[in-house]
């Protein structure tokens, strides 16, 4: 539609709806070439004018029974009432004074049961006006602000938010290119705020640290710069809980490195994957680290030249033989779509980590097999001990898969049915039929 005026906005909001949403064509049709829509009386101009000759709100279906059909204005919103609801007898009982007040007011018998007709249709989708032109200006204010200010807009839309709830607007500020920063006991207040040309995420953005316990990190913070995790403890009463999270949500990563901090608080170390999956948990997304990101060299390597995105399947659902998905690449979230097949070669499901090739169709990647994102065996075998190799990899089988390396730049990845339970025993025994053994194991 791309809206020309107010008005056209608010009728937007109105049409946009799954009834009325069919009449789009014929709105723009009349407004391309309002001096052929025709009128059967000045009355219906003036009423249906702004709109094009449709009576898009149920104020103008009001006045088409008030000021054409002769009725009272509690008569012509019972009216509209009596055809949402579909009560017949009713329809039929004000049908008759409508017509009537018509024909008294000028129209034809035929012109005024086919203003009916036409009200009747109306009045089933017709929305109320005072509504949509309320819509249509916080649309309008909403919409200006965030062309223009996208940051404060953001930053002012995510308040209260923390955990899961921030993950569409993170999601929409990284579709829109606006950095979003960790939350930091330095740097952050309490609630989000911009910063540069992004976004700092306030200290309550991180799941389990509550309004309070920020609030006391703040103020604390007035009194000079904490100078080591052991002394935030020391100044900002926290339970253990919040720590862990101020820790897991990367607040603190300033202070020193999260697996270290981990160990003050006593907890068991973890690897980087589960520190990231933390980190996602706490915030709504993954913002110290993408997970995709380290096997990109190793996956342009196994791609055979096809495209690829590679990291979190954020949407996923099955249908007839398709499955289709979304998946949060390091670049953007990618559309893809596959066999229903390969679900059978690789376990897939929402948070699964994987690489998917195939090649783009527009914005869509038409998958063709998938990778999973783990820890992979790399071999350098010997020619002539592919035998024993084999025979070695069929006592191991297990879910880590394996790649053989022949050649600087050719990468094979083996069947599933090759894959291994990686172990110290099985390094030593690869180690006689292989050149190089290596467990890629980028987090």
């Amino acid at each position: 539609m791309q809206p020309r005026s107010f008005a056209e906005l608010a009728a937007l909001l109105a049409l946009g709806r799954p009834g009325p949403l069919s009449l789009v064509p014929t709105y723009l049709a009349n407004r391309a070439a309002p001096e052929k829509v025709h009128y059967a009386h000045p009355v219906l101009k003036e009423i249906l004018g702004e709109t094009y000759g449709l009576a898009v709100y149920q104020e103008q279906v009001i006045q088409l029974g008030h000021r054409l059909g002769g009725m009272s204005r509690n008569e012509a919103d019972l009216l509209r009432i009596a055809i949402s609801k579909k009560d017949g007898s009713l329809i039929n009982q004000l049908a008759e004074t409508f017509i009537r007040g018509c024909e008294e007011n000028g129209l034809s018998p035929k012109d005024a049961r086919n203003l009916f007709a036409a009200v009747r249709r109306f009045a089933g989708y017709a929305f109320n006006k005072s509504h949509s032109v309320c819509y249509a200006l916080i649309s309008y204010r909403a919409a200006y602000l965030k062309a223009h200010y996208p940051q404060a807009f953001f930053a002012a839309l995510m308040a209260g938010h923390s955990g899961s709830s921030l993950e569409p607007y993170l999601r929409e500020c990284r579709r829109l290119g606006i950095p979003v920063y960790l939350p930091d006991v330095h740097m952050s207040e309490v609630s989000h705020r911009p910063e540069g040309e992004g976004i700092r995420l306030g200290l309550s953005a991180i799941k389990h640290v509550g309004e309070a316990a920020a609030q006391r990190i703040v103020a604390e913070r007035s009194q000079g710069a904490y100078r080591s995790f052991q002394d935030l403890r020391q100044r900002v009463d926290l339970p253990k809980h919040t720590l862990q999270a101020l820790v897991q949500g990367g607040a603190v990563d300033s202070l020193g490195g999260r697996q270290a901090l981990y160990g003050q608080l006593g907890l068991e170390p973890s690897d980087g994957f589960s520190r990231l999956t933390a980190e996602r948990d706490l915030l709504g997304a993954y913002l110290s680290e993408h997970p995709g990101q380290p096997f990109m060299a190793f996956l342009r390597q196994i791609s055979g030249g096809l495209a690829f995105a590679a990291g979190e399947i954020s949407k996923f659902r099955e249908s007839g033989g398709m499955i289709t998905g979304e998946i949060d690449d390091p670049s953007g979230f990618v559309e893809f779509t596959l066999p229903r097949s390969v679900k059978g070669e690789l376990p897939l499901r929402e948070r699964s980590l994987a690489a998917v090739f195939g090649t783009m169709d527009g914005t869509v990647l038409r998958g063709q097999r998938v990778f999973p994102l783990k820890p992979t065996v790399i071999l350098v075998p010997k020619e002539e001990s592919l035998a024993l190799l084999q025979e070695i990899i069929a006592r191991h089988q297990g879910d880590v898969p394996v790649v053989l390396r022949l050649g600087r730049e050719i990468l094979h990845i083996l069947p599933q049915t090759y894959w291994v339970k990686w172990q110290p025993s099985l390094e030593e025994e690869l180690q006689e039929c292989c050149r190089a053994v290596q467990l890629f194991e980028p987090w």
